[in-house]
C-alpha cells in the first residue's frame, strides 16, 4: 500500500488545507494573508501521520507520496527513502518548489518507483488537482488494484474509487486502525510523549458524514437519470438544455449581457461575477473591471477587449463567428475555443504562459504575436487531463518562473 497525502492530513496540527472553505489558497484569494505567513516548522505530526507509521511498522505501508511542505511524515518516523516530498519541505527552504518551478528529479523518480507497482492507493486529505501528484494513484486502479480516497471535498477521481470517504483524516485513520487492530504509536519529542488532539464528538460527525454521503449519492443518481433522458434529445435541444442548466447554476453570480446588437459599451462586473456575453452581434465591448471568468457564447461579428484582471485567468468561447478577442491584461492564462469559426486572439500585452485550447469544430482561428503562446488542439475523444500533462511536460522549461505567481501555469478546462 502507498499513501498519497495533501494538506488535509495536517489540519489538526493547526495547519490549514488549501482548497477548503478556510484553506490557505482560499483565504489568500480573499485577501487574508499569504502562505508565507503560516509557520509550517512548529507543528507536530497528527494522529493520521502516526497511524501511517503504525501501518509501516506492521509491514502494510510501502511508502508515502506527499505535496505537503510541513515535513511531518519524516518527523513522525516514516523513513526518508520511502517518502517522496514532491514540493520540498519548509525545514529546508532551498528544497521548496514554488509554482512554475520543476519538481526535483529524484523526488519524481522516488514517487514513480513507489507507485509502480502498487496494489492499493490510500489518498488522504488532498483534492487531487495538482499535477503530477494526482496522477500517481491512478496506477493502482488502472492495474487492477484499489483506490480509496478520504477527503472532505470532491475530487476528480471519486468515480474510480473502491471506497470514497468524506471525513476528517484523523477520524478515518483512528477507525481504520481499530478495525485492523493495529495500535497507533505515540509521537515522542525530546523524550516527551506529545498528547493527541482529542476526537471529541466524532460519533456525531460520523453520522453527519454518512447523511452527507447518502445525499450526494441521491443527487448523483438524479443527475444520471437526467443525462439518460437528455441522451434521447437531438443535438440542438441538448445544447440548449446544457446552457439553461449552466445559467441556472450561476444565477446568483453572473453579469449577463444578452440578445443585443450594434453595441459599443464598457462592461463593469463585480470581482466575483462570471461575465456572460450571449447572442451579441455587430458590437464592440470592453471589460474594464475585475471578474472571475468570461464566457462568450452564440455571438458573431463581435470584438471583446479585456483590459482588467480575470481571477481564474480563463476565457471560454463557444458557438461564435467572426470574433476578435483583444487581451490587454496578463492575468488571462487560458482561452478555450469550442465550435467556433473565424476568430482572432489579439495580444496587446506580452503573454506570460498563455495557452490557446481548441476543441471540437473550430475553424480559421488565429493568434497574433505567437511568442510565448502555446496552442493545444484537442480532439473530442482526447482525455483533457492527459493532454494537459503532455503539455506541461513539454513546455514547463519555457515558463518565466521569475515573474510567475501562483495563478500562472494553471489551465482550467
Amino acid at each position: 500500500m502507498v499513501a498519497y497525502t495533501g494538506a488535509g492530513i495536517s489540519t489538526s496540527a493547526s495547519l490549514g488545507d488549501y482548497r477548503g472553505p478556510n484553506g490557505l489558497w482560499t483565504l489568500t484569494d480573499l485577501g487574508y494573508g499569504s502562505l508565507a505567513e503560516h509557520d509550517l516548522t512548529s507543528a507536530y505530526p497528527t494522529v493520521a501521520h502516526m497511524a501511517l507509521v503504525g501501518l509501516h511498522q506492521a509491514g502494510i505501508l510501502k511508502g508515502v507520496v506527499t505535496t505537503n511542505l510541513d515535513g511531518l511524515h519524516l518527523l513522525s518516523g516514516i523513513p526518508k527513502n520511502i517518502c517522496s516530498e514532491l514540493h520540498g519541505t519548509a525545514h529546508d527552504q532551498a528544497s521548496v518548489v514554488n509554482f512554475g518551478q520543476e519538481i526535483p528529479q529524484e523526488q519524481v523518480e522516488l514517487a514513480q518507483s513507489l507507485s509502480n507497482p502498487s496494489d492499493f492507493a490510500l489518498v488522504l486529505g488532498t483534492s487531487m488537482r495538482v499535477a503530477p501528484a494526482c496522477y500517481y494513484p491512478e496506477r493502482s486502479y488502472k492495474n487492477g488494484g484499489y483506490l480509496v480516497i478520504c477527503n472532505l471535498q470532491k475530487t476528480p477521481y471519486d468515480k474510480y474509487c473502491k471506497a470514497r470517504v468524506f471525513a476528517e483524516t484523523d477520524l478515518f485513520m483512528v477507525l481504520l486502525m481499530e478495525e485492523l487492530k493495529i495500535p497507533i504509536p505515540p509521537y515522542v519529542h525530546k523524550g516527551r510523549e506529545i498528547p493527541r488532539v482529542p476526537l471529541s464528538g466524532w460519533e456525531e460527525r460520523y453520522e453527519q458524514g454518512a447523511r452527507a454521503a447518502q445525499e450526494m449519492a441521491r443527487k448523483q443518481e438524479e443527475e444520471r437519470q437526467k443525462m439518460q433522458a437528455k441522451a434521447k434529445l437531438g443535438p440542438a435541444k441538448l445544447r440548449l438544455e446544457k446552457e439553461l442548466l449552466f445559467h441556472k447554476k450561476v444565477e446568483q453570480a453572473k453579469h449577463l449581457l444578452a440578445n443585443q446588437k450594434d453595441l459599443h459599451q464598457d462592461i463593469k462586473p463585480n470581482p466575483n461575477d462570471l461575465v456572460i456575453i450571449q447572442n451579441i452581434s455587430n458590437s464592440e465591448l470592453s471589460i474594464t473591471a475585475p471578474s472571475t471568468k468570461v464566457l462568450i457564447t452564440g455571438s458573431k461579428s463581435l470584438t471583446v477587449v479585456v483590459s482588467s484582471k480575470i481571477r481564474t485567468g480563463l476565457i471560454e468561447v463557444i458557438h461564435c463567428e467572426h470574433l476578435t478577442l483583444r487581451i490587454l491584461d496578463p492575468s488571462v492564462k487560458t482561452v478555450v475555443v469550442e465550435q467556433s469559426q473565424h476568430g482572432v486572439v489579439d495580444l496587446g500585452v506580452p503573454p506570460e504562459g498563455l495557452a490557446i485550447v481548441t476543441a471540437r469544430d473550430v475553424q480559421d482561428w488565429k493568434v497574433s504575436n505567437q511568442q510565448d503562446v502555446f496552442e493545444i488542439k484537442m480532439p473530442a475523444e482526447e482525455n483533457p487531463a492527459q493532454v494537459m500533462e503532455q503539455y506541461i511536460t513539454k513546455y514547463i522549461q519555457q515558463w518565466n518562473t521569475q515573474k510567475a505567481d501562483r495563478s500562472e501555469g494553471y489551465f482550467v478546462l
